[in-house]
């Protein structure tokens, strides 16, 4: 509604509630990147993802042309993730997630994402943090916040540790529905426990 009402006046309103969500978004991003406990930790948990993904991964599905590279649409996507879906066995969850992050890339997909995700649950495969960060992103990217932190709930059920990035697509999306106050709080919430979740 003060959007209707912001073009009607020339958008001048529209415009500060813009910049007012950028300003929030960079003060937020800045301050973490900019953190010294923050900085460690990032070099830290990729390292420790890295590691743990690629020893996880078996090399049973490790090929020089990635599934997730050589699609051209979402078609060519919904082929691959449909035949990694029926090998057996199953290709590795990195493989999946490299395949999603490149639909969500195209960025009008979220919602199939999400439908993906469901079917590599039902055929058994566990996400990780990163395939579930995934998914958040998708939630937040489609205005649905809410979902974001029942999944940033089950990424906690599953004993898995959220990451920076975890917890900074949850600002992101808290920041895009305009809900600024509980960005802030979020963040704070992060800078109090040192972001070692």
């Amino acid at each position: 509604m003060a959007a209707a009402a912001a073009v009607r006046r020339g958008g001048s309103e529209a415009f500060f509630i813009g910049s007012h969500f950028q300003r929030c978004q960079m003060k937020m991003i800045g301050m973490i990147l900019l953190s010294p406990t923050t900085s460690s930790m990032l070099s830290i948990n990729h390292s420790n993802s890295i590691s743990s993904s690629s020893s996880s991964c078996s090399s049973r599905y490790q090929h020089k042309n990635d599934a997730s590279s050589s699609f051209r649409n979402i078609d060519d996507a919904l082929a691959s993730f449909n035949h990694m879906l029926h090998r057996k066995p199953l290709p590795c969850i990195i493989q999946f997630a490299k395949l999603l992050s490149a639909i969500v890339k195209m960025g009008q997909y979220y919602d199939v994402v999400i439908s993906l995700s469901k079917q590599m649950e039902l055929v058994g495969l566990s996400p990780n943090t990163y395939t579930l960060s995934i998914f958040m992103n998708c939630f937040c990217q489609l205005q649905r916040v809410d979902l974001g932190f029942s999944v940033l709930a089950k990424v906690i059920k599953l004993g898995l540790q959220p990451t920076i990035v975890t917890f900074t697509t949850l600002i992101n999306g808290l920041c895009k529905v305009g809900e600024f106050a509980q960005a802030v709080e979020l963040f704070d919430d992060m800078v109090a426990r040192g972001c070692q979740l």
